[in-house]
Protein backbone atom coordinates (compact mmCIF):
# COMPACT_ATOMS: atom_id res chain seq x y z
CA UNK A 1 0.00 0.00 0.00
CA UNK A 2 0.98 3.49 -0.35
CA UNK A 3 0.91 6.56 1.69
CA UNK A 4 -2.18 9.38 1.14
CA UNK A 5 -0.73 12.52 0.43
CA UNK A 6 -1.45 15.49 -1.65
CA UNK A 7 -0.52 15.84 -5.25
CA UNK A 8 -0.14 19.46 -7.27
CA UNK A 9 1.60 20.62 -10.57
CA UNK A 10 3.53 23.80 -10.66
CA UNK A 11 2.98 24.40 -14.74
CA UNK A 12 -0.32 24.17 -16.62
CA UNK A 13 0.52 25.00 -19.95
CA UNK A 14 -2.45 22.74 -21.33
CA UNK A 15 -5.25 21.83 -19.23
CA UNK A 16 -8.48 20.33 -20.04
CA UNK A 17 -11.21 21.45 -18.36
CA UNK A 18 -13.21 18.86 -15.82
CA UNK A 19 -16.27 19.74 -14.82
CA UNK A 20 -16.98 18.12 -11.22
CA UNK A 21 -13.29 17.53 -10.69
CA UNK A 22 -12.20 17.38 -7.00
CA UNK A 23 -8.34 18.01 -6.70
CA UNK A 24 -8.21 17.03 -2.86
CA UNK A 25 -10.12 14.03 -2.93
CA UNK A 26 -8.63 10.76 -1.62
CA UNK A 27 -8.73 7.71 -3.86
CA UNK A 28 -9.87 4.57 -2.07
CA UNK A 29 -7.31 2.80 -4.68
CA UNK A 30 -4.33 0.29 -3.79
CA UNK A 31 -1.48 2.23 -5.36
CA UNK A 32 -1.75 6.03 -4.51
CA UNK A 33 -4.16 9.05 -3.96
CA UNK A 34 -5.60 11.92 -4.56
CA UNK A 35 -5.09 15.37 -7.39
CA UNK A 36 -2.70 13.18 -9.73
CA UNK A 37 -2.05 15.22 -13.32
CA UNK A 38 -0.52 13.79 -15.75
CA UNK A 39 1.65 16.00 -17.50
CA UNK A 40 4.18 15.06 -20.98
CA UNK A 41 7.97 15.75 -21.29
CA UNK A 42 8.98 15.22 -24.87
CA UNK A 43 12.52 14.18 -24.66
CA UNK A 44 14.61 16.19 -26.18
CA UNK A 45 18.81 17.04 -26.24
CA UNK A 46 19.56 17.46 -23.10
CA UNK A 47 16.02 16.69 -21.30
CA UNK A 48 15.91 20.31 -20.39
CA UNK A 49 12.61 21.24 -18.11
CA UNK A 50 12.14 23.96 -20.97
CA UNK A 51 10.73 20.31 -22.77
CA UNK A 52 6.82 19.93 -20.20
CA UNK A 53 4.56 20.76 -22.37
CA UNK A 54 2.06 20.96 -19.18
CA UNK A 55 -1.40 19.32 -17.93
CA UNK A 56 -3.42 17.37 -19.62
CA UNK A 57 -5.54 16.37 -17.06
CA UNK A 58 -6.51 17.99 -13.51
CA UNK A 59 -8.68 15.46 -11.26
CA UNK A 60 -8.07 12.65 -8.90
CA UNK A 61 -6.60 10.26 -11.22
CA UNK A 62 -6.84 6.22 -10.60
CA UNK A 63 -4.59 5.45 -13.32
CA UNK A 64 -3.61 6.02 -17.17
CA UNK A 65 -2.07 4.57 -20.11
CA UNK A 66 -0.91 5.64 -23.21
CA UNK A 67 0.53 4.50 -26.64
CA UNK A 68 1.43 5.17 -30.27
CA UNK A 69 -0.52 4.95 -33.36
CA UNK A 70 1.10 4.29 -37.09
CA UNK A 71 0.68 7.62 -37.52
CA UNK A 72 2.85 8.65 -34.80
CA UNK A 73 -0.13 10.32 -32.77
CA UNK A 74 -0.30 10.36 -28.99
CA UNK A 75 -2.98 8.75 -27.54
CA UNK A 76 -3.85 8.45 -23.85
CA UNK A 77 -6.39 7.18 -21.58
CA UNK A 78 -6.97 8.42 -17.72
CA UNK A 79 -9.77 6.79 -15.62
CA UNK A 80 -10.63 9.36 -12.58
CA UNK A 81 -12.79 8.56 -9.42
CA UNK A 82 -16.30 8.97 -10.93
CA UNK A 83 -15.07 5.94 -12.73
CA UNK A 84 -15.12 7.72 -15.72
CA UNK A 85 -12.66 7.22 -18.75
CA UNK A 86 -10.82 10.14 -20.93
CA UNK A 87 -9.32 9.58 -23.97
CA UNK A 88 -7.30 12.12 -25.51
CA UNK A 89 -4.75 12.39 -28.54
CA UNK A 90 -1.53 14.52 -29.56
CA UNK A 91 0.66 14.93 -31.73
CA UNK A 92 4.60 12.78 -32.14
CA UNK A 93 5.92 15.39 -30.08
CA UNK A 94 3.45 15.06 -27.32
CA UNK A 95 1.64 18.83 -27.82
CA UNK A 96 -1.72 19.66 -29.23
CA UNK A 97 -3.89 17.73 -26.72
CA UNK A 98 -7.53 17.03 -27.70
CA UNK A 99 -9.83 15.01 -25.80
CA UNK A 100 -11.74 12.98 -27.75
CA UNK A 101 -14.16 10.64 -26.23
CA UNK A 102 -15.54 10.06 -22.42
CA UNK A 103 -16.50 7.13 -21.01
CA UNK A 104 -18.51 6.19 -17.84
CA UNK A 105 -17.68 2.90 -17.10
CA UNK A 106 -20.06 2.24 -14.34
CA UNK A 107 -16.99 1.11 -11.49
CA UNK A 108 -14.30 2.08 -9.89
CA UNK A 109 -11.11 1.54 -12.65
CA UNK A 110 -8.39 0.25 -11.25
CA UNK A 111 -5.93 -0.06 -14.17
CA UNK A 112 -5.44 1.01 -17.77
CA UNK A 113 -3.45 0.23 -20.38
CA UNK A 114 -3.94 1.51 -24.31
CA UNK A 115 -2.88 -0.16 -27.69
CA UNK A 116 -2.53 0.58 -31.15
CA UNK A 117 -3.67 -1.74 -34.28
CA UNK A 118 -2.00 -1.33 -37.49
CA UNK A 119 -3.34 -1.79 -41.18
CA UNK A 120 -7.08 -1.38 -42.50
CA UNK A 121 -8.54 -2.85 -39.34
CA UNK A 122 -6.25 -0.11 -37.50
CA UNK A 123 -7.96 0.51 -34.01
CA UNK A 124 -6.76 1.98 -30.72
CA UNK A 125 -7.94 -0.11 -27.67
CA UNK A 126 -8.19 1.08 -24.12
CA UNK A 127 -8.51 -1.94 -21.46
CA UNK A 128 -9.53 -0.90 -17.99
CA UNK A 129 -9.77 -2.71 -15.17
CA UNK A 130 -12.67 -2.74 -13.06
CA UNK A 131 -13.45 -3.18 -9.57
CA UNK A 132 -16.57 -5.27 -10.52
CA UNK A 133 -16.94 -9.02 -9.71
CA UNK A 134 -13.62 -8.00 -7.66
CA UNK A 135 -11.52 -7.50 -10.99
CA UNK A 136 -13.55 -7.04 -14.85
CA UNK A 137 -11.44 -7.12 -17.72
CA UNK A 138 -13.08 -4.99 -20.52
CA UNK A 139 -11.54 -2.93 -23.42
CA UNK A 140 -12.88 0.16 -25.63
CA UNK A 141 -11.83 -0.27 -29.55
CA UNK A 142 -11.80 3.21 -31.16
CA UNK A 143 -11.40 4.41 -34.73
CA UNK A 144 -8.34 6.58 -35.23
CA UNK A 145 -10.32 8.26 -38.12
CA UNK A 146 -12.74 9.16 -36.09
CA UNK A 147 -15.61 7.58 -38.32
CA UNK A 148 -17.20 4.66 -36.13
CA UNK A 149 -18.31 4.43 -32.73
CA UNK A 150 -16.51 3.46 -29.80
CA UNK A 151 -17.39 -0.20 -29.16
CA UNK A 152 -17.00 -1.78 -25.45
CA UNK A 153 -15.80 -5.44 -25.69
CA UNK A 154 -15.47 -8.41 -22.79
CA UNK A 155 -11.66 -9.46 -22.26
CA UNK A 156 -12.19 -11.74 -18.95
CA UNK A 157 -15.44 -11.34 -16.67
CA UNK A 158 -16.74 -12.56 -14.40
CA UNK A 159 -16.37 -14.46 -10.80
CA UNK A 160 -12.43 -14.83 -10.72
CA UNK A 161 -10.53 -12.17 -9.20
CA UNK A 162 -8.32 -10.35 -11.36
CA UNK A 163 -5.77 -7.61 -9.98
CA UNK A 164 -3.35 -6.82 -12.52
CA UNK A 165 -3.06 -7.39 -16.41
CA UNK A 166 -0.41 -6.43 -19.22
CA UNK A 167 -1.58 -6.26 -22.82
CA UNK A 168 0.49 -6.31 -26.44
CA UNK A 169 -0.54 -6.34 -29.93
CA UNK A 170 1.86 -7.90 -33.09
CA UNK A 171 2.09 -5.29 -36.19
CA UNK A 172 0.70 -7.63 -39.06
CA UNK A 173 -1.70 -6.02 -40.92
CA UNK A 174 -4.37 -8.73 -39.69
CA UNK A 175 -2.96 -7.97 -36.20
CA UNK A 176 -3.59 -10.22 -32.79
CA UNK A 177 -4.35 -9.10 -29.30
CA UNK A 178 -2.49 -10.90 -26.37
CA UNK A 179 -3.21 -10.35 -22.78
CA UNK A 180 -1.65 -11.96 -19.82
CA UNK A 181 -4.23 -11.24 -16.16
CA UNK A 182 -3.37 -12.41 -12.46
CA UNK A 183 -4.93 -12.60 -9.20
CA UNK A 184 -2.05 -11.57 -7.21
CA UNK A 185 -3.77 -12.83 -3.59
CA UNK A 186 -3.12 -15.98 -4.03
CA UNK A 187 -0.07 -17.90 -6.34
CA UNK A 188 -0.46 -21.16 -7.75
CA UNK A 189 -2.72 -21.43 -11.05
CA UNK A 190 -3.39 -17.92 -10.55
CA UNK A 191 -2.97 -15.84 -14.38
CA UNK A 192 -4.20 -16.74 -17.30
CA UNK A 193 -3.18 -15.73 -21.11
CA UNK A 194 -5.54 -15.26 -23.67
CA UNK A 195 -5.52 -14.03 -27.33
CA UNK A 196 -7.90 -12.54 -29.57
CA UNK A 197 -7.55 -13.23 -33.47
CA UNK A 198 -10.56 -10.90 -34.59
CA UNK A 199 -9.55 -7.11 -33.20
CA UNK A 200 -10.82 -7.79 -29.91
CA UNK A 201 -14.43 -8.89 -31.06
CA UNK A 202 -13.74 -12.39 -29.04
CA UNK A 203 -11.21 -13.68 -26.66
CA UNK A 204 -9.71 -17.48 -26.92
CA UNK A 205 -9.90 -19.94 -23.97
CA UNK A 206 -7.34 -18.62 -21.44
CA UNK A 207 -4.25 -20.52 -20.92
CA UNK A 208 -3.54 -20.93 -17.48
CA UNK A 209 -0.10 -19.27 -15.97
CA UNK A 210 1.15 -20.52 -12.67
CA UNK A 211 2.79 -18.03 -9.69
CA UNK A 212 2.72 -15.18 -11.68
CA UNK A 213 2.48 -11.47 -10.52
CA UNK A 214 3.09 -8.13 -11.95
CA UNK A 215 2.37 -9.33 -15.60
CA UNK A 216 4.30 -7.92 -18.50
CA UNK A 217 3.89 -8.45 -22.09
CA UNK A 218 5.71 -7.53 -25.45
CA UNK A 219 5.65 -8.21 -29.35
CA UNK A 220 9.38 -9.28 -30.28
CA UNK A 221 9.13 -9.47 -34.22
CA UNK A 222 7.96 -11.88 -36.80
CA UNK A 223 5.48 -14.12 -34.39
CA UNK A 224 7.59 -13.55 -30.99
CA UNK A 225 5.33 -12.69 -27.66
CA UNK A 226 7.53 -12.54 -24.76
CA UNK A 227 5.99 -12.52 -21.42
CA UNK A 228 7.73 -11.66 -17.85
CA UNK A 229 6.42 -11.72 -14.69
CA UNK A 230 7.25 -11.67 -10.70
CA UNK A 231 7.59 -15.42 -9.41
CA UNK A 232 4.61 -15.36 -7.28
CA UNK A 233 6.43 -18.57 -4.99
CA UNK A 234 8.76 -16.55 -3.34
CA UNK A 235 8.26 -12.82 -4.41
CA UNK A 236 12.13 -12.76 -5.34
CA UNK A 237 12.51 -14.09 -8.75
CA UNK A 238 11.77 -12.71 -12.54
CA UNK A 239 10.48 -15.40 -15.13
CA UNK A 240 10.82 -14.66 -18.87
CA UNK A 241 8.91 -17.03 -21.23
CA UNK A 242 8.42 -16.54 -24.94
CA UNK A 243 6.21 -18.12 -28.20
CA UNK A 244 7.67 -18.59 -31.91
CA UNK A 245 3.77 -18.92 -32.62
CA UNK A 246 1.91 -15.95 -31.99
CA UNK A 247 1.27 -17.29 -28.14
CA UNK A 248 -0.82 -20.19 -29.18
CA UNK A 249 -1.78 -22.61 -26.93
CA UNK A 250 1.53 -25.16 -26.31
CA UNK A 251 3.92 -22.79 -28.13
CA UNK A 252 5.63 -21.34 -25.35
CA UNK A 253 8.81 -22.55 -24.50
CA UNK A 254 10.18 -23.61 -20.60
CA UNK A 255 10.38 -19.87 -18.70
CA UNK A 256 13.63 -19.01 -17.56
CA UNK A 257 14.62 -17.02 -14.12
CA UNK A 258 16.33 -14.04 -15.47
CA UNK A 259 17.21 -12.47 -11.91
CA UNK A 260 19.49 -13.73 -9.10
CA UNK A 261 17.49 -14.84 -5.93
CA UNK A 262 18.16 -13.77 -2.50
CA UNK A 263 16.03 -10.07 -3.17
CA UNK A 264 12.66 -9.11 -3.24
CA UNK A 265 12.04 -7.87 -7.01
CA UNK A 266 9.13 -5.94 -8.47
CA UNK A 267 7.77 -4.08 -11.57
CA UNK A 268 9.12 -6.46 -14.78
CA UNK A 269 9.50 -4.79 -17.96
CA UNK A 270 10.18 -6.20 -21.38
CA UNK A 271 10.88 -5.02 -25.10
CA UNK A 272 12.55 -6.32 -27.99
CA UNK A 273 13.59 -4.70 -31.20
CA UNK A 274 11.95 -5.11 -34.42
CA UNK A 275 14.23 -7.84 -36.57
CA UNK A 276 13.32 -9.53 -39.49
CA UNK A 277 14.76 -12.54 -37.91
CA UNK A 278 13.09 -14.24 -34.64
CA UNK A 279 16.16 -15.92 -34.03
CA UNK A 280 18.27 -12.86 -33.71
CA UNK A 281 16.11 -10.23 -31.84
CA UNK A 282 17.47 -8.54 -29.47
CA UNK A 283 15.06 -8.05 -25.93
CA UNK A 284 15.60 -6.53 -22.79
CA UNK A 285 13.96 -7.07 -19.72
CA UNK A 286 14.15 -4.59 -16.65
CA UNK A 287 13.16 -4.81 -12.72
CA UNK A 288 13.42 -3.51 -9.38
CA UNK A 289 15.50 -4.45 -6.76
CA UNK A 290 15.04 -4.16 -3.34
CA UNK A 291 18.25 -4.24 -1.89
CA UNK A 292 18.03 -6.52 1.50
CA UNK A 293 21.41 -4.61 2.88
CA UNK A 294 21.25 -0.88 2.36
CA UNK A 295 17.30 -0.92 2.18
CA UNK A 296 18.39 1.03 -1.26
CA UNK A 297 15.87 -0.10 -4.57
CA UNK A 298 18.04 -0.21 -8.14
CA UNK A 299 16.59 -1.30 -11.48
CA UNK A 300 18.31 -4.43 -12.89
CA UNK A 301 18.45 -5.81 -16.06
CA UNK A 302 18.51 -8.93 -18.21
CA UNK A 303 19.42 -9.12 -22.28
CA UNK A 304 18.48 -11.97 -25.29
CA UNK A 305 20.28 -11.83 -28.23
CA UNK A 306 18.60 -14.85 -29.67
CA UNK A 307 15.06 -13.46 -29.54
CA UNK A 308 14.42 -14.74 -25.90
CA UNK A 309 16.20 -18.57 -26.18
CA UNK A 310 18.72 -17.93 -23.72
CA UNK A 311 18.72 -14.15 -21.48
CA UNK A 312 22.04 -12.64 -19.87
CA UNK A 313 21.70 -11.17 -16.24
CA UNK A 314 23.80 -7.85 -16.62
CA UNK A 315 23.67 -6.02 -13.61
CA UNK A 316 21.91 -2.80 -13.32
CA UNK A 317 22.89 0.43 -15.24
CA UNK A 318 25.83 2.64 -14.51
CA UNK A 319 25.83 5.34 -12.80
CA UNK A 320 23.67 6.94 -9.87
CA UNK A 321 24.95 4.42 -6.97
CA UNK A 322 23.57 6.87 -4.25
CA UNK A 323 19.89 7.12 -5.50
CA UNK A 324 16.96 4.76 -5.41
CA UNK A 325 16.19 3.99 -8.71
CA UNK A 326 12.54 1.96 -9.53
CA UNK A 327 9.44 1.66 -11.72
CA UNK A 328 11.45 1.15 -14.59
CA UNK A 329 9.87 1.12 -18.39
CA UNK A 330 11.22 -0.25 -20.84
CA UNK A 331 10.28 -0.04 -24.94
CA UNK A 332 11.36 -0.23 -28.16
CA UNK A 333 11.51 1.84 -31.35
CA UNK A 334 9.20 -0.10 -33.66
CA UNK A 335 10.77 -0.41 -37.11
CA UNK A 336 14.15 0.08 -36.27
CA UNK A 337 16.34 -3.31 -35.85
CA UNK A 338 19.35 -2.10 -34.19
CA UNK A 339 17.03 0.45 -32.26
CA UNK A 340 17.22 2.36 -30.07
CA UNK A 341 15.69 0.90 -26.82
CA UNK A 342 14.56 3.37 -24.34
CA UNK A 343 14.49 2.71 -20.25
CA UNK A 344 12.47 4.95 -18.18
CA UNK A 345 12.88 5.00 -14.29
CA UNK A 346 11.79 7.08 -11.28
CA UNK A 347 14.77 8.25 -9.51
CA UNK A 348 15.70 9.83 -5.97
CA UNK A 349 13.89 9.11 -2.36
CA UNK A 350 10.59 9.40 -0.59
CA UNK A 351 9.72 11.53 2.07
CA UNK A 352 8.95 9.41 4.88
CA UNK A 353 7.14 11.85 7.00
CA UNK A 354 5.38 15.43 6.18
CA UNK A 355 8.42 17.64 7.77
CA UNK A 356 11.13 19.21 5.96
CA UNK A 357 13.85 16.59 7.30
CA UNK A 358 12.71 13.99 5.09
CA UNK A 359 11.35 15.80 1.69
CA UNK A 360 10.18 13.69 -1.13
CA UNK A 361 13.14 14.25 -4.26
CA UNK A 362 11.78 11.99 -6.87
CA UNK A 363 13.19 12.75 -10.59
CA UNK A 364 12.49 11.24 -13.65
CA UNK A 365 15.10 9.42 -15.44
CA UNK A 366 15.82 8.39 -19.16
CA UNK A 367 18.29 6.06 -20.47
CA UNK A 368 18.78 4.66 -24.03
CA UNK A 369 21.04 1.76 -25.58
CA UNK A 370 20.96 -0.24 -28.85
CA UNK A 371 21.42 -3.69 -30.65
CA UNK A 372 25.35 -2.54 -31.12
CA UNK A 373 26.13 -2.03 -27.45
CA UNK A 374 23.33 -3.80 -25.78
CA UNK A 375 24.74 -3.93 -22.52
CA UNK A 376 25.74 0.02 -22.54
CA UNK A 377 23.49 2.52 -21.63
CA UNK A 378 23.48 6.00 -22.31
CA UNK A 379 24.32 8.66 -19.16
CA UNK A 380 21.02 8.98 -17.30
CA UNK A 381 19.53 12.27 -18.26
CA UNK A 382 16.50 13.69 -16.24
CA UNK A 383 14.23 16.42 -15.39
CA UNK A 384 13.72 17.45 -11.92
CA UNK A 385 9.73 17.93 -12.52
CA UNK A 386 8.66 17.31 -8.22
CA UNK A 387 7.90 14.24 -6.89
CA UNK A 388 6.80 11.94 -9.60
CA UNK A 389 3.80 9.30 -8.61
CA UNK A 390 5.21 5.55 -9.42
CA UNK A 391 2.43 3.31 -7.88
CA UNK A 392 0.09 0.37 -9.87
CA UNK A 393 -1.77 2.22 -12.29
CA UNK A 394 -0.22 5.45 -12.96
CA UNK A 395 3.94 4.72 -13.31
CA UNK A 396 5.08 6.76 -15.55
CA UNK A 397 5.16 5.76 -19.68
CA UNK A 398 7.19 5.74 -22.44
CA UNK A 399 6.11 5.65 -25.81
CA UNK A 400 8.08 6.03 -29.15
CA UNK A 401 5.83 7.01 -32.18
CA UNK A 402 6.75 5.61 -35.31
CA UNK A 403 9.23 8.31 -36.89
CA UNK A 404 9.80 9.98 -34.22
CA UNK A 405 13.64 11.53 -35.05
CA UNK A 406 16.47 9.35 -33.52
CA UNK A 407 13.24 7.15 -31.99
CA UNK A 408 13.19 9.89 -29.15
CA UNK A 409 10.01 8.90 -27.05
CA UNK A 410 7.26 10.93 -25.47
CA UNK A 411 7.58 10.61 -21.28
CA UNK A 412 3.96 10.67 -19.60
CA UNK A 413 3.82 10.84 -16.22
CA UNK A 414 2.04 12.06 -12.74
CA UNK A 415 3.11 14.24 -9.94
CA UNK A 416 2.25 13.76 -6.78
Amino acid sequence: MFPLVEFCLLAALVAVPRSGADPECRLGVSSVSSGLRPAVVRVGEGWSVGEVSGDIFEGALNAFGATADEQGRVWLAVADRAAELSVYRAAEDGTGWVELYRYAAGSEVRRVEVLAGPGDSAAVFVFFLTAENAGDLRALRLDPADTLPALELAVAVGPDTITAFAVAADRDRSYYLYCLYANEMRGGRNAAFTRSLDFGKSWEVPQGWWNCWDPALAYGSGSTVHAAWRYAGTGREIHVQTSRFYGRPRSWWSHRRVSPTGEPVTEPTIAQLDTANDARGAAWVAWTVADRYDRRRRVEFARSEDGGAGWSHVGTPAGEPFLDRWAPVLTAAPGRPYGPVQLGYVAGRVGTDTTDTMPDKTTLRWRTTTRTHPAHWSAPAGAGLGPVASGPGVKPRLVIPPGAPRGRPVFLYSLR
